[in-house]
C-alpha cells in the first residue's frame, strides 16, 4: 500500500513534535522553580524571625 505525500508529512511532523527533550527540560525548570520558591519562603521566614527579633530587642 503506498504512502501519500501527505501522510508522510503528517508522520514527519508527528515525529519532529514528539516531545524527547522537553520533559526533562519542563522538569529541569519546574525543579529550578520549586528550589526558588522554596528558598524564598525560607528567605521570607528568616526576615520575618530577624525582624520580629529586632522590634522584640528594640521595645
Amino acid at each position: 500500500m503506498p504512502v501519500s505525500k501527505r501522510d508522510k508529512k503528517i508522520s514527519l511532523t508527528k515525529v519532529s513534535k514528539a516531545p524527547k527533550a522537553k520533559p526533562a527540560f519542563v522538569e529541569k525548570v519546574s525543579f529550578v522553580m520549586l528550589k526558588v520558591f522554596s528558598l524564598w519562603i525560607h528567605l521570607e521566614h528568616f526576615f520575618l524571625t530577624t525582624f520580629q527579633v529586632r522590634s522584640l530587642v528594640n521595645h
